[in-house]
């Protein structure tokens, strides 16, 4: 199962305008290219650490997502 863009739009809900646009950068979603924490601080005129932080703590808020446990559910059976 792969997370689509729909499905990500309305779980992004919970994420800031900065960790939306991290999270679709580094990852290659809704149409931008995959991209380095190196690349995206350049872009965004942000600390590479700042990138890091900001990419943990989407992924920390979509782990916690029921979409989250579904997708762990079906692949850890």
């Amino acid at each position: 199962m792969r997370l689509t863009n729909s499905q990500l739009n309305s779980y992004t809900e919970i994420l800031t305008k900065q960790e939306l646009q991290v999270i679709k950068k580094r990852f290659g979603l809704d149409g931008f290219d995959e991209m380095t924490p190196d690349e995206i601080s350049e872009q965004l005129e942000i600390g590479i650490q700042d990138v890091r932080q900001i990419e943990a703590s989407a992924l920390a808020k979509l782990r916690r997502l029921p979409l989250a446990q579904q997708l762990r559910d079906d692949y850890l059976r």
